[in-house]
């Protein structure tokens, strides 16, 4: 049996508990998102509301940086990459694609799509 940990989001003020250190900032995956935000936010600090709010709530849209999607998201499992004259395209993987993973599809840096 652990002991419980609190810790507090940053932006929204939300307490969030968990009993493992087994996140990036310990606080679970809702925690460390908001905490990676608000890292963010200290950088582009005129960011879109509504951008902001989607990494908030964990969506994504098209025109996303990968940054900005690792906030929203988590890193891939697999990221394929294809260079060519004209930029750089990837395929970022989520999950296992036997079993229904999701692929998002960035062109120079830009989400342009997916698929789930």
């Amino acid at each position: 049996v652990g002991c419980a940990h609190k810790y507090v989001g940053p932006i929204t003020g939300k307490t969030y508990t968990t009993y493992a250190l087994i996140n990036l900032y310990g606080g679970g995956p809702e925690y460390d998102r908001e905490v990676k935000l608000a890292e963010y936010l200290k950088r582009h600090p005129n960011t879109d509301p509504e951008l902001k709010q989607l990494m908030l709530e964990g969506k994504i849209r098209v025109g996303m940086t990968k940054e900005q999607v690792l906030i929203s998201w988590y890193p891939p499992s697999d990221v394929h990459r294809t260079v060519t004259a004209f930029g750089s395209s990837e395929q970022w993987i989520y999950g296992n694609p036997l079993y229904g993973a999701k692929y998002l599809y960035f062109d120079n840096d830009k989400l342009t799509s997916w698929q789930d």
